[in-house]
């Protein structure tokens, strides 16, 4: 396993984004306890944790406590995700950040009168999981969705237009200060990075 701690031994940097970080995060887990393969299966076991309580909180403010509770028990009791959480994998690792990403969205668009810099931190957030995942492209669409739900009803339509602004900016700030880091570490052409 390339993330043991071994003499000379490094983390060559891979084409995803997530696998690379899950490494990075398994090499500082065996830094601090020794090379123990268990920790990395306990680790991915609560990533899993942690990726479903924020999925629970944010659809919680969405759809109600008895819904959410459903998915939540659902992703952590259906046979298909317990199988997933015993694999060393970068899923759990970007099923947290995923699930973090859906949660603040959630409490931050939902009220448009935040602070523009919430938004614009949420634009990034969300760029840095699609930079990570392509999945990540549906946090758009939930983004999209809790300003129309929410925010429609009410007459202060300039101030949605704005944070929807604020969003896009923080979305295309996020991508490409991810893409162009990727760039200057990687050596690689635009279209490769992008690819």
């Amino acid at each position: 396993m390339q993330a043991m701690v071994t003499e000379g031994g490094t983390i060559s940097y891979l084409s995803h984004g997530a696998t690379y970080l899950y490494m990075q995060l398994l090499r500082g887990l065996f830094l601090l306890f020794g090379n123990k393969p268990a920790l990395a299966l306990w680790l991915q076991v609560i990533l899993f944790h942690i990726a479903g309580l924020f999925l629970y909180q944010g659809l919680k403010r969405v759809v109600g406590k008895l819904p959410a509770l459903g998915v939540f028990a659902f992703f952590i009791l259906c046979p298909f995700f317990r199988t997933l959480s015993m694999e060393l994998s970068p899923l759990g690792f970007y099923l947290a950040l995923y699930c973090f990403c859906l949660f603040y969205l959630t409490e931050v668009l939902r009220d448009i009168h935040g602070k523009p810099l919430q938004y614009f931190f949420g634009g990034v957030q969300v760029a840095a999981c699609i930079y990570l995942d392509f999945i990540g492209v549906t946090l758009i669409i939930w983004a999209i969705l809790l300003l129309l739900m929410h925010n429609l009803q009410t007459a202060l339509v300039e101030k949605w237009r704005l944070c929807l602004v604020t969003f896009g900016a923080g979305l295309l700030a996020g991508g490409v200060v991810l893409v162009v880091t990727d760039l200057l570490f990687t050596q690689r052409s635009v279209m490769q990075v992008l690819m």
